[in-house]
């Protein structure tokens, strides 16, 4: 009996698997958006927690040093002319400034505590919300910055990012803040809020911004209930990923402190998936985190 030839099947999979990759859409374009300008627009549905994009600057520096004209000169004439265009082609909200204006209204930068910051021809064109459906993260090891799916987008949805963290700002700081940086006024969905829904998002983000403050400075009976209280302020005012993220971290290291392991088991879980969610499963934090949750114990606040 003819026995099947089944020795190039493994090869036959895995290139099958590859063409349905390569033949995806991509998951996003740059469309211009009423009132925006031009963003990035989701062209297919995508589940929290897919990666959007990675992209490397265009151009990147000390963060200090990108606010003298004479360095931004320079370092544009050692760029390529396809890069000088694609700079040039950001949108400036301080054209009296020139070069610096396209600049400070399209850096980031790169890490949360990092010295440099750097200009990307897209990630530098997504619009801010105080309720954002995405974000970015600095992958220093690559020197990428990398965009996440916090909350599931569908098809034709504008993808946002938070452009500075305004969790824990009232609707009146958030636009004070927004304008002086960037020079715009914010009509996110959360910012469309008004009367007591306004007045009770403020209060969530009041809270959340209470309890961060808290953490370290109070005893720990004092924190806890503040911290769950606050996680359920991210779950209303839809703050998913790295904000979430570090409460649920917060949370962990006080369970562990009170010896209440089952409690700091659940939080740290917690802690990882969100940090997932926003930085992807190559991040220093994800990992940081899934090594906590191989063993709740690790934590060198655990000593009962």
């Amino acid at each position: 009996m003819l026995m099947p030839n089944t020795r190039g099947q493994g090869k036959a999979t895995q290139c099958t698997k590859f063409l349905t990759l390569w033949s995806r859409p991509r998951p996003y374009r740059l469309q211009t958006v009423e009132g925006k300008g031009v963003s990035l627009v989701a062209t297919r549905h995508l589940p929290a927690g897919e990666k959007i994009l990675e992209e490397t600057p265009i151009l990147q520096g000390e963060t200090e040093k990108l606010k003298d004209s004479e360095y931004v000169t320079f370092a544009l004439s050692q760029l390529s002319k396809m890069k000088r265009k694609k700079f040039g082609r950001l949108y400036n909200a301080y054209p009296e400034q020139k070069k610096v204006g396209i600049i400070n209204t399209n850096c980031y930068a790169l890490g949360c505590d990092g010295p440099r910051s750097g200009i990307f021809e897209k990630l530098s064109s997504i619009n801010h919300s105080c309720t954002p459906n995405a974000e970015r993260w600095w992958d220093p090891g690559r020197g990428i910055e990398t965009l996440y799916a916090i909350r599931a987008l569908d098809e034709g949805e504008e993808i946002t990012v938070a452009y500075t963290w305004t969790a824990a700002r009232r609707w009146a700081e958030r636009q004070r803040l927004l304008f002086s940086s960037w020079r715009f006024t914010c009509n996110c969905e959360c910012c469309q809020l008004t009367g007591t829904e306004r007045e009770s998002s403020d209060k969530c983000r009041q809270l959340i911004r209470k309890a961060d403050v808290m953490v370290g400075f109070h005893s720990t009976t004092e924190v806890l209930p503040l911290i769950k209280e606050s996680l359920k302020c991210c779950e209303k005012e839809r703050l998913f990923g790295t904000v979430c993220a570090r409460i649920c971290y917060d949370e962990y290291q006080l369970a562990l402190q009170t010896e209440n392991l089952r409690e700091a088991t659940k939080f740290i879980k917690w802690a990882y998936e969100q940090y997932l969610l926003g930085t992807g499963p190559g991040s220093e934090q994800t990992k940081k985190m899934a090594a906590y949750v191989q063993d709740p114990t690790s934590h060198s606040l655990w000593n009962p």
